[in-house]
């Protein structure tokens, strides 16, 4: 359901113009409408542009006094293995609709106005969607119909919503229409009220953000968005609770029905394993009954289980459990499938000890399938052989 609430509407329309201090809005950070004033499509490489700032959502109304930025598309094409300098592969890559008349545009104040794109911002705030641009060009990672009419005006509801909470009266006032919007069904609005609501932390967060999860329907987008965010802020009481367990577990139930969702939590899992906020024995907990019958997966959905094993980074505690079930399922894993990205996934305990090598070289002898082997040949390198 889209935020679409009138009464959201007028109270943005008559609040002030810029709440000054926020503890959920950090400075520098501002929502913008925009159109192109000069677009420049060179014959080779992607297109770039200066914007005219004609609303501001979230930020000092005087930017739509003549405000502009400049954006290279060629900013977000990074090469595998290399970036700009200041710049990550995990970043949001955003390109310049030519077709579009108008966008939504995150910037950041850094001497010069541009968009915001780094990914410690736009993955905290729930943000990686935008922008949202009016044209042609459609960002198949988020677009579940591939309508560029309808992403624009899920987009334009979002800003809306986010207005009518920047423009609030007071922190206390902010935090009533998050709250409001977190309980909802909102696939955007609901995520994001919820990061920001995380952000601040103001006492109560915690409590009122587990309690959702048993009153409302969520999205999976605004699970995995509690979970990131209770990780965070609560970790002692919630990164091992049966709660969470269930909520995670809860992800992977129909990878047929709702392979959105499945991806979703696998994803989940990955980064919530990357950034330490999930231990070894729960990762495991919550996977070894779906990979226990990944034969039964079609195939898109067997690759996006895999990436829980290849992809997986273990924390150094973990070790020797994390070792043994990854040759676990490089010994038994349900399909060959599962048996490569198991043996790829061994290259992350590279240098191997003596023993773990010793584990792999017999792993390698005793493997039928050639993929298997040849993946534990790349693994053990010379030095093992």
């Amino acid at each position: 359901m889209l935020f679409s609430s009138t009464a959201f509407l007028l109270l943005a329309a008559a609040l002030p113009a810029d709440p000054g201090e926020s503890a959920f809005f950090p400075p520098k950070l501002y929502l913008v409408r925009a159109t192109p004033k000069r677009i420049i499509k060179p014959e080779k490489g992607l297109p770039r542009g200066r914007f005219l700032i004609t609303h501001v959502y979230a930020g000092p109304k005087e930017l739509a006094d003549g405000g502009s930025f400049e954006y290279d598309s060629t900013d977000s094409a990074v090469r595998m293995g290399s970036s700009k300098r200041g710049t990550s592969p995990l970043d949001r890559r955003m390109y310049i609709d030519v077709e579009a008349t108008e966008g939504l545009w995150w910037l950041r104040a850094d001497g010069n106005l541009k968009p915001e794109r780094r990914a410690e911002v736009v993955d905290t705030f729930q943000i990686r969607r935008f922008p949202f641009q009016n044209g042609r060009l459609v960002d198949v990672n988020y677009a579940k119909h591939l309508d560029p009419a309808k992403e624009y005006k899920e987009g334009l509801a979002w800003a809306e919503a986010i207005e009518a909470v920047y423009r609030a009266k007071s922190d206390d006032d902010r935090e009533a229409l998050l709250r409001r919007l977190a309980a909802g069904e909102g696939a955007t609005t609901a995520p994001w009220a919820i990061a920001v609501l995380g952000k601040a932390n103001r006492p109560g967060t915690a409590e009122f953000l587990k309690g959702l999860p048993a009153k409302v329907k969520f999205s999976t987008e605004s699970q995995t968005a509690l979970d990131g965010v209770l990780s965070r802020i609560d970790p002692q009481g919630w990164r091992s609770s049966d709660e969470r367990r269930l909520l995670v577990s809860g992800w992977l139930q129909a990878p047929e029905k709702d392979p959105e969702a499945f991806g979703a939590g696998c994803n989940r899992l990955l980064s919530a394993l990357r950034s330490k906020e999930i231990d070894f024995a729960l990762y495991a907990k919550v996977l070894d009954p779906f990979l226990a019958t990944a034969d039964k997966l079609s195939r898109d959905n067997a690759g996006v289980l895999a990436r829980t094993l290849v992809e997986a980074n273990f924390a150094p505690k973990d070790r020797a459990e994390a070792f043994a079930w990854l040759t676990g399922y490089v010994r038994d894993g349900k399909t060959v499938l599962l048996r490569y990205h198991a043996a790829q996934g061994l290259g992350g305990f590279r240098p191997f000890t003596g023993a773990e090598a010793k584990a792999v070289r017999a792993l390698r002898e005793s493997a039928k399938d050639e993929e298997v082997k040849t993946s534990l040949d790349g693994v053990l390198g010379t030095r093992f052989r």
